[in-house]
């Protein structure tokens, strides 16, 4: 029978049959998965015809995989940018996995590099090319090695492949700042919003601190009357709060979310029937006119990481955008995109579900963006932690960016610790998205919070389709996403993130900040 096997060798906590490293997933470039998720064995893995969407497909390799200068975290390996496919003859035809996923990456790094020199020649430092060398030549001597040997090289590789390209990322997206901040290039919007849930119990001081980092605040909506179009309580709160921290015009507010029903799993219920939907769509235009002298932007679904949107949502939200932009023309209307991240998907029980139930994200959001027109103003990437590195995120951003409209990344977080937190929704990683968390680079600490966080939002300022990243947690003592994710202590004490996000905001976002590791 026709095979492609992926052979993994090397460290034991790199078998793909263990428990550490999960199932394997396979995704189109469109980040579609193409199989239910697979699991292999202490040799690897096997794919076959069946196991796929279509015999056909071509896809892309995703596993968790351990780095011990990162930790667990999410890689994809993508046959030197062809994809892979299925061998037509009734041979298997074998891949060293350790092999491609450093292939895959010393191919991206050399796309970036090309990109950066061609754009400005001579910037990338020396430093940083060394890396990049050495990234190449472990690479090189791995394809003439044998078994064992060409997996310890490129397991060599692939970290300083990561190490590198990470740097290579967030150098680039600071002389794209520096050059719009020269006016070399043209600027475009951008703003830092904050949870204004967090905000209405805080202290003067704390407001003071919100109110330094961010340029608008979003409120969660919950309906609590009978026509659904209240904010309820903890809504309207939060709007007081917004109002005594300054942000008293509608351009400063976003509401969140219009469609909000999900059902006792935490996903996103489908209507039962026309009416249903009918009825769901009016509660939503009611809000908007209700609301809309205090919120300007309305964002369609919840920034929960992990949920699809099936095609009848994608229906029901056009239409509800349609419907919102004719009653208010002039609010904003954001469309959260369904997870593209394939290992948050939810996938059904193989033996419920048939193969056109898989998720594909990106497909659903042009159909949907296609349906409403000009009324979905820009699209939303609801990140929480990714679990993959810098460089990869970039790539997504790239990937969504290319569904034509203005990108914001929703519910941004990471922990300043990871140890038990009471407040914290995901407190201790009990929840499968949250994989991976134990370090990056080095363990949680809030130091290291504010390296990565500061990285993030230079890749997001950078880039010219993302025009505002929402920090999901802001204080310790209010209920948060991550264990100590806020940027402030329970005391209420900023953190050095507080420190980095206020000086960029004082700067107008035109400050080419220095990366605590640029001389690491």
């Amino acid at each position: 029978m026709a095979t492609l096997q992926l052979a993994a060798f090397g460290q034991d906590d790199n078998r793909l049959g263990g428990t550490d490293i999960g199932e394997v997933l396979l995704t189109t470039s469109d980040g579609d998965l193409c199989s239910r998720p697979l699991v292999g064995h202490e040799q690897g893995l096997d794919i076959q015809p069946a196991d796929l969407t279509s015999p056909e497909v071509a896809f892309l390799v995703n596993v968790r995989w351990a780095m011990p200068e990162f930790g667990y975290l999410w890689l994809q390996a993508d046959n030197g940018g062809q994809l892979y496919r299925i061998p037509r003859s009734g041979s298997a035809q074998v891949w060293n996995l350790n092999y491609e996923l450093a292939r895959t990456r010393v191919l991206w790094n050399s796309q970036l590099e090309q990109a950066s020199g061609a754009a400005a020649p001579g910037a990338i430092s020396a430093a940083l090319r060394a890396r990049l060398a050495r990234a190449g030549s472990l690479l090189h001597d791995a394809m003439f090695a044998n078994h064992d040997r060409r997996s310890h090289l490129a397991d060599a590789a692939l970290g300083e492949a990561l190490d590198a390209g990470e740097r290579l990322a967030v150098e680039a997206a600071r002389r794209r700042i520096a050059l719009e901040a020269a006016g070399t290039i043209p600027p475009h919007p951008f703003a830092m919003i904050g949870p204004l849930g967090q905000l209405a119990d805080a202290s003067p001081e704390a407001r003071a601190a919100w109110a330094g980092v961010f340029d608008a605040g979003v409120v969660e909506f919950t309906a609590t009357d009978a026509d659904g179009d209240a904010l309820g309580a903890p809504g309207e709160r939060a709007l007081a709060a917004a109002a005594e921290a300054g942000l008293t015009t509608p351009q400063a507010v976003r509401g969140r979310a219009l469609l909000p029903h999900t059902d006792d799993q935490g996903a996103l219920r489908v209507p039962a029937n026309a009416a249903e939907a009918a009825a769901r769509r009016d509660a939503a235009v009611r809000l908007a006119v209700r609301h809309g002298q205090r919120i300007g932007t309305w964002e369609l679904f919840p920034a929960t990481p992990g949920l699809t949107i099936e095609p009848p949502l994608a229906a029901l939200a056009a239409e509800t955008a349609r419907a919102v932009k004719a009653a208010c023309p002039d609010v904003r209307v954001v469309l959260r995109l369904g997870e593209v991240f394939p290992w948050r998907m939810r996938v059904p029980a193989a033996e419920a579900v048939l193969r056109p139930s898989l998720p594909r994200p990106l497909d659903a959001a042009r159909r949907c963006l296609d349906d409403a027109g000009d009324a979905i103003d820009a699209v939303s990437l609801p990140l929480a932690y990714p679990g993959c590195d810098l460089l990869h995120l970039l790539r997504t951003i790239d990937l969504v960016a290319g569904l034509g409209r203005p990108v914001e990344l929703t519910a941004v977080a990471a922990p300043s610790r990871w140890t038990d937190d009471p407040r914290a929704t995901l407190a201790g990683g009990r929840q499968d998205f949250t994989r991976g968390l134990g370090y990056w680079r080095q363990p949680w600490s809030p130091e290291v919070q504010a390296d990565y966080a500061l990285a993030v939002v230079l890749l997001a300022r950078a880039h010219p389709s993302v025009q505002a990243v929402e920090w999901a947690d802001f204080s310790d003592a209010a209920g948060h996403l991550f264990p100590f994710g806020g940027l402030l202590d329970a005391a209420a004490r900023p953190k050095p993130l507080h420190g980095h996000l206020l000086a960029l905001r004082q700067n107008h976002y035109r400050l080419a900040t220095s990366w605590p590791l640029d001389d690491a």
